[in-house]
């Protein structure tokens, strides 16, 4: 600071007076920035999420379109696989029997057996798409078609509707025909969900 020797007054650098910033015009910080933040978050994940439902039911009427190709090559009853040996010779192996088919051809397959065998095989029989492929085709026998679909029903009551299915393929009035129109049906009704998705996903990325 130097005295102005002219008029008696101090000069040199001074505060700048404060000046608040208008109302509204803050910057995203704060509780209103954490806010914002968590509201994005959770729209993203919710995309995320609905893309991926999409590309799941994609894959469950594309599993079900091949256990169809399955039947129509070959349907069995009592068991859920059958196979041709070494030999020549075909057997029909249930559940607990399908190890034994590693390595052979695939001749014939009942309605549970076809949605494992289109979805990789024994191995797969747990996987995710292999397990909703078993629900939507359930829901399509037992359920009606506007009906929302049960995609996660408890361990017990999944294999009481594989159950159910194995007794409606093992019917002795049951034709192939019936079993292929079936899993034409539920790979129809896959292809509906995943139409009806989409055009939510496309909704939703509009008006965001």
């Amino acid at each position: 600071m130097t005295l102005d020797m002219a008029t008696g007054t101090q000069q040199g650098s001074q505060r700048e007076p404060h000046r608040e910033t208008p109302r509204g015009m803050q910057h995203p910080t704060g509780s209103s920035g954490w806010r914002e933040r968590r509201r994005r978050r959770k729209e993203l994940a919710e995309r995320d999420r609905r893309s991926a439902y999409l590309a799941e039911l994609w894959r469950i009427a594309d599993l079900l379109g091949d256990a169809h190709e399955t039947i129509e090559n070959g349907w069995v009853q009592g068991g859920w696989l059958a196979y041709r040996d070494a030999k020549g010779r075909e057997h029909i192996v249930d559940s607990v029997g399908m190890h034994r088919i590693a390595g052979y051809e695939i001749t014939g397959a009942c309605l549970v057996g076809a949605i494992v065998h289109a979805g990789g095989g024994p191995g797969s029989a747990r996987t995710q798409v292999v397990q909703r492929g078993l629900d939507l085709t359930w829901h399509t026998l037992f359920r009606g078609a506007h009906e929302p679909v049960g995609w996660c029903p408890s361990p017990a009551l999944r294999i009481a509707r594989v159950g159910d299915l194995t007794r409606w393929n093992d019917d002795p009035h049951r034709s192939a025909d019936e079993v292929a129109a079936l899993l034409d049906r539920a790979r129809s009704c896959g292809l509906a969900l995943a139409t009806h998705a989409r055009a939510a996903e496309q909704s939703a990325a509009g008006s965001s």
